[in-house]
């Protein structure tokens, strides 16, 4: 039984860093293509 509460506090861990991990990537994704939607590149000031 010991096992199976570790193995739920894992998962329970690990799912909203994997979650947060996938929102920033597709964040980043929305970032640089706005970017682009405004003829800027990603090295340059966006506003």
């Amino acid at each position: 039984m010991d096992i199976e509460f570790w193995i739920l506090a894992l998962c329970a861990l690990l799912l909203p860093a994997f979650g947060l991990l996938s929102f920033l990537r597709l964040d980043s994704d929305l970032t640089l293509l706005w970017a682009s939607w405004m003829g800027r590149r990603p090295g340059e000031n966006l506003l």
